[in-house]
């Protein structure tokens, strides 16, 4: 479900069986660990359970008022001699729907071979060798980063996506080298059916199997830039550190949306058009963001538009807080009278 009280706290639990006869299982601690550990407590544990019995293990979950995806481990220890250490994975999702669709911290630790979608609609991905997880960060000091090279990259499968016609990528990226074309991020199978490119380190638009424009303005090898890619059926617009560098009206409008063969990748094509270099914190949303959002981004390396943008549960352009306490409408229902015309047009039309 949506949860429409930031910051959302929330009790979660499961059971512990001793499948021994006879002696009674002994547990001593439970560390948290995972991806988020900050975000998961462990609110209480059982410290024996006789034999053929169960015991429950209580943990709250936090957001700190963040939206997304929230993974943790809790390591239980215990006198088991076969397994004295046994790991369960817990999960949260917060869901706002002005936050991205998928989003790839890229936080995972070296060796790691799938990557946490953070948006919370699970959208995970995997690496394919040649990529690398556990680079020390570039959008930000905390968490860490992927470096590609040779073709190697992380995919996820298109059939996860829902179908949209606009978009927006942001991401982080440190070129090693400038020469030839690089894939930063593709949508498609074989040829893509769009892709934002590094050519000659200008910032390159490919749609429907042609290199359509690029950016006057060209990257510095070894430097990190955050860039943007806007794209609607109206315009297409291209930012670097935060500023409009490119912006077309009009553009040629995308032939396919994927199928299940198309994967959405970072840092190549298949193994063609490779990217050399590090890339961080990619965010797709599904919706061509304003230019003062793409700003919001690069000035906030390690935050997504649901973090500082109010929530909005129906996507009805109302806050949920708004909906509530002011026009007294549905937060959870962008129709709240049925009438055909959203909650959102209706307040601004006066009609409500």
């Amino acid at each position: 479900g949506q949860v429409t009280a930031v910051p959302p706290t929330h009790e979660g639990r499961f059971a512990v069986r001793n499948l021994g006869e006879t002696n009674a299982l002994e547990i001593s601690a439970i560390d948290v660990g995972g991806l988020n550990p900050d975000r998961f407590t462990i609110a209480d544990f059982p410290a024996s359970i006789a034999p053929g019995g169960v015991g429950e293990v209580k943990y709250v979950f936090d957001s700190k008022g963040e939206s997304g995806g929230f993974a943790a481990e809790f390591v239980i220890k215990s006198n088991e001699e076969a397994a004295p250490e046994f790991t369960v994975a817990v999960s949260a999702s917060v869901i706002n729907l002005n936050g991205p669709i998928a989003h790839y911290r890229l936080d995972e630790a070296a060796g790691s071979e799938s990557v946490n979608d953070a948006s919370g609609w699970n959208r995970h991905g995997a690496v394919v060798a040649g990529a690398l997880l556990g680079e020390p960060a570039i959008a930000g000091a905390e968490g860490t980063a992927m470096r590609v090279a040779g073709g190697g990259r992380m995919s996820v499968p298109a059939g996860l996506f829902d179908p949209f016609e606009s978009f927006t990528v942001s991401a982080w990226m440190q070129p090693d080298a400038l020469a030839g074309i690089q894939t930063l991020v593709a949508f498609g199978a074989g040829t893509p059916d769009w892709a934002v490119l590094a050519a000659d380190g200008a910032i390159a638009w490919f749609v429907n199997g042609e290199l359509k424009t690029n950016t006057d303005v060209v990257l510095t090898a070894g430097t990190t830039s955050h860039v943007a890619v806007t794209y609607s059926p109206d315009e297409l617009a291209v930012y670097i550190d935060g500023e409009r560098v490119l912006n077309e009206s009009n553009p040629d409008v995308i032939e396919s949306a994927g199928d299940f063969d198309s994967f959405l990748t970072l840092g190549s094509v298949g193994d063609t058009l490779p990217f050399a270099g590090v890339i961080d914190e990619v965010q797709l949303y599904n919706r061509s963001i304003s230019a003062d959002d793409v700003k919001t981004l690069f000035n906030s390396p390690r935050k997504t538009l649901g973090d500082v943008l109010p929530v909005d549960g129906d996507g009805d352009g109302l806050s949920d807080e708004d909906e509530v306490n002011t026009h007294k409408t549905d937060p959870l229902v962008a129709d709240t009278d049925g009438d055909g015309l959203g909650d959102g047009a209706e307040i601004s039309a006066g009609t409500n």
